[in-house]
């Protein structure tokens, strides 16, 4: 209804529309105990579509998100994942400033902890950017009632809002070009530490299954230290043996891994793609500039950090609701690296 935010809701009508006295409403709107949980959920449910503003225990009613501190795991190279950052960083900067949300900026200690300081202050959401911090830590913040969002990370535990490249469908895309191509026994390079990795992975093994269309297939897995050039440079003898007994393409992990891939076949006397496919993952600015250019999958980073502040901004105003896990969607660019 036009204007329905304007209209004061008050308890005896979400009483009616629940089926539950007026009594019940309130001390399911105060948090009061001995409250099944299916009527508690019923009232919130229906007293959040009537407008009803619903307060937090020591939460101040009408109060918006003002601030989030964004945490960021380390940048190892500043041609890869500082690229990505960049463009993911562009997302949440221009959500926030059109919310008037401002955006701080904090990293781990030498360690690789999160400082305690910054987790204690009140009022502040937080965005840890390509970081999975531990279960026991996002419970801890969580029980605070403060937005956390995942941003590029996948939460298994559903503890916390998350949001994330489509990485399973991607990798799966990947898998169907690839096989179209005819391409059945492939060698994969990549680094499987983070979850968002380990389901591009698994898109990618799986597709290869799906679309072989009853052919053998093989996935021979190289992990990498890192998703950088000098890890492709230092293993290059080992993915290099798997190319000797027929694996005839190369997925990569990230286009990063994928250039440099590009740059040590050719340096072996590899033709890509008249020897040897390869595939990459992201869409950077210059993968379109490789030599061959870069077939790869797409990635809109940007939308991925507007996506985690609209999250971050949603569960301010609804503490109660599930945790939210979202994917965007990848596509497919094809070039001539295959």
């Amino acid at each position: 209804m036009e204007g329905n935010e304007l209209k004061r809701v008050n308890q005896s009508e979400i009483a009616k529309a629940s089926g539950v006295s007026i009594s019940t409403v309130s001390r399911v709107l105060s948090r009061a105990p001995g409250i099944s949980e299916p009527v508690r959920e019923k009232v919130m449910s229906i007293a959040r579509e009537m407008g009803y503003k619903v307060q937090l225990p020591g939460m101040v009613r009408g109060t918006e998100l003002s601030r989030v501190v964004l945490f960021v795991g380390p940048l190892r190279t500043p041609t890869g994942l500082s690229l990505v950052y960049n463009s993911i960083l562009a997302g949440i900067r221009n959500t926030a400033e059109s919310s008037g949300i401002a955006v701080t900026f904090a990293l781990q200690d030498g360690e690789g902890n999160l400082p305690k300081h910054i987790l204690s202050e009140p009022g502040a959401g937080f965005l840890f950017l390509g970081i999975d911090p531990e279960p026991a830590v996002l419970r801890a913040i969580r029980a605070r009632n403060v937005p956390i969002v995942l941003v590029n990370g996948i939460d298994p535990d559903m503890i916390v809002d998350a949001v994330s490249p489509a990485n399973f469908s991607g990798g799966r895309l990947a898998a169907w070009h690839l096989a179209e191509k005819g391409h059945h026994k492939i060698v994969q390079l990549t680094h499987e530490q983070r979850w968002t990795l380990r389901r591009r992975s698994e898109g990618f093994a799986f597709g290869l299954r799906e679309f072989a269309c009853g052919a053998d297939t093989a996935v021979k897995t190289v992990e990498l230290d890192h998703l950088d050039e000098d890890s492709v440079f230092r293993t290059a003898k080992q993915w290099l043996r798997h190319l000797e007994e027929g694996y005839s393409a190369i997925f990569c992990g990230n286009d990063l891994v994928g250039l440099a891939t590009l740059q040590a076949l050719k340096a072996h006397g590899y033709s890509v793609p008249r020897d040897i496919a390869v595939v990459g993952f992201d869409d950077l600015p210059v993968a379109e500039m490789s030599d061959p250019a870069l077939t790869t999958v797409n990635i809109d980073w940007e939308a991925i950090g507007a996506e985690a502040m609209r999250l971050a901004t949603q569960r301010q105003a609804d503490f109660d609701a599930p945790p939210r896990q979202i994917q965007l969607g990848a596509r497919l660019v094809v070039r001539r690296s295959t």
